[in-house]
């Protein structure tokens, strides 16, 4: 209840403490060396062995999977709720039968009920295990690989529902872009000290190089994005501001807190934090290993922090849905419009495509092709000799000569198919495919077959040889052609995943909703 206490609904504005730094905050971690960018490289389902005491790795995986519902009577009046939070503005949101939100009175005050939401944990016995674990049951939809406690959390905000900006929830990333958690303390505006697992981004200016790692937990900062002191809290959402609540059954003060909880002065605030550290510590182990908590230990007080038995430092890692409910309707990359109008017009003719040719196959099929004449000609609406994917011969107005840049190749003077128009342009290009690149062109209408296997038939299975010859050295071109198709079909989808949600929160109409659903389910399964 709203009477749970004024402090831990403050608790979110926090000083950053005194930041210390052997570097400036602007150098980053070097992306290369990170375990968790593991590309699109398709998954070989491993068995792993189980991790007996401390690993080397952990992810927190903090889904949309609704753990505990908002139940109604049969005339839609609500019985219960697990959580609640600000007010989103709508009166509900439904989503495959399941409500996500319900408006609802706190006392005086509108506010929408939430149901709370199941979190996994994923361990690993070395560095990398954790990730591919998870990687794995994302591509076979499971949790199989998961440890057997599964946590159940708040995930909405005491001041913003509406989307995931100022005061909204935790941003949703990607398996490809993990959070990373650092444990650090900090003060809020009550002048109460806490110290709290936080959810950031991995660069040096969250994890400073502190020649003695015992002085790291009062070191650095703690940003994600645009945003400060996201941490894991044992609050409900209207306690949080961007935060992560670990609950107790059906959206309860979790256990682990039931000595601390009801005690949230200066002196005793901390201490909650520390009784429910202690728990998550107790099932995800590799916590007492990462950044700041693995030189901090302390004995004072009702609750002790044990010191760590790491002699190194341990990476834990967060990956967050995102929430049904919010709209995700988030702008492109600049220049905006350019994009739009691209995909508005290159892109729905590849769609179209697909359509028409096979009911069966995924219409989005037809973004291979997208991406593939983004390698090409970019975003450029005006293009040499209308030919979107310079295939060289001759067109309906015979040949033209432009320079191309193959891998960074200047040829001067290469002779390319003119075309009256680009659509004829664009049929000349299926020819080629169809008679030319087979392989390539049999991936669209069999949902078994990825991007992969799309780049492969242009550059290896053609019978004029690679699509794209690039430089002379062994396969290095070709590679360089393929890996750069790959690279740039996950931006196209990714766009228009942002593109179909946005749409999705504007229209009103069922059918609509419906069918844009199903296009954004399809998108989701794209490969």
């Amino acid at each position: 209840s709203l009477s749970d206490g004024f402090s831990e609904m403050w608790d979110w504005a926090e000083s950053f403490g005194k930041a210390k730094r052997d570097k400036p905050h602007t150098v980053q971690i070097s992306k290369e060396k990170s375990p968790v960018l593991v590309g699109i490289d398709q998954i070989v389902r491993e068995k792993f062995k189980p991790v007996i005491g401390n690993g080397e790795e952990a992810v927190i995986y903090i889904t949309s999977e609704i753990a505990a519902e908002i139940e109604i009577d049969k005339n839609g009046k609500v019985i219960s709720y697990p959580d609640y939070g600000a007010y989103n503005g709508k009166e509900e949101f439904k989503k495959d039968n399941k409500i996500y939100s319900k408006k609802i009175k706190v006392g005086k005050e509108i506010k929408s009920a939430f149901p709370t939401f199941k979190a996994y944990i994923y361990r690993g016995n070395t560095v990398g295990e954790a990730v591919r674990k998870l990687k794995q049951d994302l591509k076979f939809n499971t949790h199989e690989n998961a440890e057997s406690t599964i946590l159940e959390v708040a995930r909405h905000s005491l001041g913003n529902n509406k989307n995931y900006g100022d005061k909204g929830p935790i941003p949703p990333n990607s398996i490809k872009n993990l959070y990373r958690l650092r444990y650090k303390k900090a003060t809020n505006n009550s002048g109460k000290n806490s110290y709290r697992y936080r959810i950031v981004d991995e660069n040096l200016s969250n994890f400073p190089n502190v020649k003695d790692y015992k002085k790291e937990y009062d070191s650095g900062s703690m940003i994600l994005g645009k945003r400060g002191s996201i941490s894991i809290d044992p609050w409900k959402s209207s306690g949080l501001v961007g935060c992560v609540g670990i609950r107790g059954k059906n959206g309860e003060n979790h256990l682990s807190t039931k000595e601390t909880y009801s005690n949230q002065d200066k002196e005793n605030y901390k201490y909650i934090y520390h009784s429910l550290n202690n728990y998550l510590e107790s099932i995800i182990p590799e916590l007492t290993g990462i950044y700041g908590r693995r030189g901090f230990s302390t004995s004072e007080g009702i609750v002790k922090v044990s010191a760590s038995s790491y002699d190194h430092e341990i990476k834990v890692y967060v990956l967050v849905d995102s929430l049904p409910d919010l709209c995700t309707c988030e702008s492109l990359r600049s220049p905006v419009k350019e994009r739009e109008d691209f995909y508005n017009s290159f892109g729905t003719k590849t769609i179209n495509y697909i359509e028409q040719e096979s009911k069966k196959s995924n219409k989005f099929k037809g973004l291979y092709m997208t991406a593939q004449r983004r390698a090409e000609n970019g975003f450029a609406k005006v293009i040499n000799g209308n030919n979107p994917m310079n295939i060289k011969g001759n067109g309906d107005l015979g040949q033209i000569a432009y320079d191309t840049h193959e891998s960074g190749i200047l040829v001067k003077g290469e002779k390319f198919a003119n075309f009256s128009s680009e659509d004829t342009g664009f049929k000349g290009y299926l020819s080629l495919l169809k008679n030319n690149y087979n392989y390539a062109y049999q991936t669209f209408f069999d949902d078994s077959k990825t991007i992969d296997d799309f780049v492969t038939g242009l550059e290896d299975k053609g019978k004029l040889g690679p699509y794209a010859t690039g430089d002379k050295k062994g396969k290095e071109g070709t590679d360089r052609y393929k890996n750069n198709i790959k690279d740039i079909f996950e931006s196209v989808k990714n766009d228009y995943l942002k593109m179909y949600k946005c749409k999705l929160c504007k229209v009103k109409n069922d059918e609509e909703k419906k069918n844009l659903q199903d296009d954004i389910n399809l998108l989701e399964k794209l490969n």
